[in-house]
């Protein structure tokens, strides 16, 4: 439900008192001209001022109106996510707030940079709202407000070297995390670090030359407070705050939703483990940056903190191929899909990536109605994998897709193949070349075991093969309909 204007006007009379706070200062140039936009857009109008005989011209005024009025409320709502305590803080005075922000303040140092450039964008856009001005005016008030945000800019970063500089104060905040808490605050501190480092010169800019050597300072303190270390971020880092999440609080396990960099993401949990680091980081490393339409994308992770996670492209609207299979009506569309995936394989083979963990599971159907293969997170026990591994379990993938009822674990080379040789007679049901497929995927030596490039031959055939099957009957249905009408 929107809020009226003057419960607005009463926010911004909170926020005034919440932004003298020293640790939300950059934020407190924008209150005075919120209020102004505020009594632009609301005080009274003269009738006079909005007749006009053109209908278009009246509805173009209307229009820009409501407008004004939308983002003015959006502005608002931005400012308080920004400083982001509740109310009973922000009607608490400045050194009472002092206590209640030490809790915290390493939380907050660490959104320093961006907040500081979202509101130099919310500045710009009060500008763009403002009206009624000359150009004269309009780069008189803009220049104000820069100079006003800068000084608050550097008094909220000396606020924040003050207490890195209190040993005191710092050790105590430190001191009430986990020990892969702390490890994640100085790893996305050094992200921060590390962005501000590879920015465009045009926003660099706009910074004062103080941002990076106390980003670097922070980075420094904390790693020599809390006992840590200083190590390279990974180029797919993802910290947490990036990351919003769809329809509730963060889980600790399983998948969810959530929106990064303006993109549709699933989140998926890793099971926190003492190797999880090293473990985590082995498998992004392997899988970012493969860039293939029947690949699910790994956007990057968080390999550090409390519930460590993945990004992946999207899941919201896929289904296993395995559940495709049960309803599609066309078989040649199922083949389909297995091609798909097999191209997808041989691109990982292609470039040298073992998938080491293909199972029915990790067979998808996008929403776009492609195929995709999923990377596996789980880790087998049998040694290392290979890529005659990869192309043994996409054949046990194959049988439980055309036949669900179909249930053959994996088996490696080496082992018993029994269950698989004494049911090859009829695998299921399928023809002989999806056997004949099968069963040179399924040997029992490795080396016998055909490569990808000769299974996405071997399917692209059988796809071809169901095309004309299905053009040569409907010729025939087609002709039979002919023949009964006396053509």
């Amino acid at each position: 439900m929107e809020l009226e204007p003057p419960t607005e006007l009463r926010v911004l009379s909170r926020l005034r008192s919440a932004c003298d706070a020293r640790a939300h200062v950059v934020s407190r140039s924008l209150v005075p001209r919120l209020e102004a936009l505020y009594r632009v857009l609301y005080a009274p109008k003269d009738e006079s001022e909005c007749a006009s005989d053109d209908e278009w011209d009246f509805l173009a005024v209307l229009s820009r109106r409501r407008h004004q009025e939308t983002t003015f409320r959006a502005l608002v709502q931005q400012l308080q996510e920004l400083v982001g305590i509740s109310e009973e803080i922000n009607e608490t005075k400045e050194e009472d707030n002092t206590e209640f922000l030490g809790q915290k303040v390493l939380q907050l140092l660490l959104l320093v940079p961006r907040k500081s450039r979202e509101v130099h964008w919310m500045h710009l856009q009060i500008d763009a709202l403002m009206g009624g001005e000359g150009e004269e005016e309009k780069e008189e008030e803009k220049k104000e407000w820069q100079e006003n945000w800068l000084e608050d800019y550097r008094d909220q970063i000396l606020f924040f070297e003050e207490f890195l500089n209190d040993e005191e104060k710092l050790k105590s905040e430190l001191g009430r995390m986990e020990e892969n808490e702390r490890l994640e605050l100085l790893t996305s501190l050094q992200y921060e670090g590390k962005k501000l480092k590879e920015a465009e010169n045009a926003e660099a800019a706009l910074m004062p030359l103080e941002e990076q050597k106390f980003m670097e300072h922070a980075v420094a303190e904390v790693a020599r407070a809390g006992g840590l270390e200083v190590a390279a971020v990974p180029r797919w880092f993802v910290p947490r705050y990036e990351v919003r999440v769809i329809g509730g609080e963060e889980k600790e396990v399983g998948c969810e939703e959530g929106e990064w960099n303006g993109l549709q993401v699933t989140l998926e949990y890793v099971q926190n483990t003492p190797d999880l680091e090293t473990r985590c980081t082995a498998f992004v490393e392997k899988w970012h940056g493969v860039a293939d339409p029947h690949v699910l994308r790994l956007h990057g992770a968080c390999h550090v903190g409390s519930t460590p996670f993945l990004v992946f492209e999207s899941l919201r609207d896929c289904v296993s191929l395995v559940e495709y299979a049960k309803s599609v009506p066309n078989p040649r569309k199922l083949w389909k899909r297995l091609l798909e995936v097999a191209r997808g394989l041989q691109h990982l083979h292609n470039v040298g990536i073992v998938h080491g963990g293909i199972s029915a599971a990790c067979l998808l159907i996008g929403g776009d109605g492609k195929a995709k293969l999923k990377p596996s997170v789980c880790d087998r026990d049998d040694g290392a994998p290979s890529m005659e591994n990869d192309v043994y379990e996409f054949a046990v993938a194959i049988l439980e897709v055309i036949n669900p009822h179909t249930s053959v674990g994996y088996d490696d080379s080496t082992g018993n193949l029994s269950s698989i040789e004494e049911d090859r007679e009829d695998f299921g049901g399928v023809n002989n070349r999806i056997s004949t497929l099968v069963s040179s995927m399924t040997s029992s030596e490795p080396r016998e075991r055909p490569d990808m490039t000769f299974v996405v031959r071997a399917l692209l055939n059988l796809a071809d093969r169901e095309l004309n099957a299905m053009r040569a009957e409907s010729f025939c249905v087609l002709a039979s309909l002919l023949d009964s009408n006396g053509c």
